[in-house]
């Protein structure tokens, strides 16, 4: 086990190789969510490129819309063509209180088929924010376990929102620190009392599933008698006035908690927020996102495969880790060296090689 941790950072060192580019930090910001964009102007841009029916559009060499089955570091999985996730461009930002990413896709990322009579099954689609609270990538995954490529190591935690059913469903945090049932139940435990503890070092290697899924809820945003009564586990109450709702997919939403999200008019671009309380705080009592934390993020959409062609398969789309992104506080600027991860094909097919003579 211990040679299998080595072979991982390893590889996720090579792998994140990139041009380093000396930048001004993006300064704090605070967004309104509410699908008018006129207040993300001023943050910087991440693009991605624009998906082709022929498969012919590569990232690090894979497809730049693919399947979700493939999980193997050195797999190339199948081109998938479904614009819906088809991200274009990305922004990410903060205030002096929460988290705030915006996704730009080709096709209308808000929508999901609608269960109907005539045998239409109810479809699935996920907006993605990952984050690498610690910026070790040792602690919690690898993406390439759930499916997404590029490759990255080390993201702790989610932010997402599930569409199900043609419709919102749930806003809520994913933690990645298990590799076992008795890991998961340790760490549910612990987040009933409001306590998140990263997983992984060189003897315990987080896997993808199981995890933890919650809505999180404050003194602003208190959970409703009727969530309480649909809350399908849970509810638990922490802190002051806190409380989190235990979920699934496709549970029996809709539940927003203290998150945020909306659509612009034509549901191609989608803000979302998360305050830094929703990640909880280590059992030292440590806000896991603080201000002054550097940070790695990455963006994914994930849907189910009724708009995709091959009809019915999976199909997703995420973006190159933002590596080195500094939680400033409000008012302060600072120049920094920001990871501009644009890895190429050299340098994964070397990871490959390397991990093999390794192993």
């Amino acid at each position: 086990r211990n040679m299998f941790m080595l072979s991982r950072v390893l590889l996720c060192t090579v792998a994140f190789v990139a041009i380093l580019a000396l930048a001004s930090a993006d300064p704090a910001h605070n967004i309104v969510v509410d699908g008018d964009l006129s207040d993300w102007v001023d943050v910087k841009s991440y693009y991605d490129p624009e998906d082709l029916p022929d498969g012919s559009v590569v990232q690090d060499g894979i497809p730049d819309v693919h399947d979700t089955d493939s999980k193997g570091r050195c797999d190339k999985p199948p081109h998938v063509y479904n614009p819906i996730v088809d991200i274009l461009e990305v922004k990410f930002t903060h205030s002096a209180s929460h988290l705030f990413a915006m996704i730009r896709a080709k096709g209308n990322i808000s929508q999901t088929m609608q269960e109907s009579g005539n045998g239409t099954s109810a479809g699935r689609s996920y907006l993605q924010v990952g984050v690498d609270v610690d910026s070790n990538p040792e602690t919690g995954y690898c993406l390439n376990l759930g499916g997404y490529y590029p490759e990255g190591c080390g993201f702790d935690f989610h932010f997402e929102i599930e569409m199900y059913n043609g419709t919102f469903n749930t806003a809520h945090i994913i933690l990645h620190s298990m590799n076992n049932n008795a890991s998961y139940m340790a760490a549910r435990a612990q987040q009933e009392k409001g306590i998140t503890e990263l997983g992984g070092n060189s003897t315990f290697i987080v896997a993808y599933k199981p995890y933890t899924e919650w809505v999180y809820y404050d003194k602003k945003h208190p959970m409703s008698q009727d969530e309480k009564s649909r809350c399908p586990d849970g509810p638990f109450f922490y802190g002051d006035g806190e409380a989190i709702c235990f979920v699934e997919d496709k549970t029996n939403g809709p539940y927003r908690g203290a998150m945020d999200y909306a659509f612009t008019a034509d549901g191609h671009t989608m803000e979302l927020s998360a305050p830094f309380t929703a990640f909880m705080s280590d059992p030292q009592g440590q806000p896991q996102v603080k201000l002054g934390n550097k940070i790695n993020v990455f963006f994914m959409l994930e849907t189910s495969g009724e708009y995709s062609i091959p009809k019915g398969s999976w199909a997703t789309d995420s973006t190159f880790p933002i590596q080195g992104y500094v939680l400033d506080p409000p008012g302060t600027f600072q120049t920094q060296v920001h990871t501009v991860v644009g890895v190429g094909i050299g340098i994964s097919l070397a990871s490959c090689v390397i991990g093999a003579a390794i192993m």
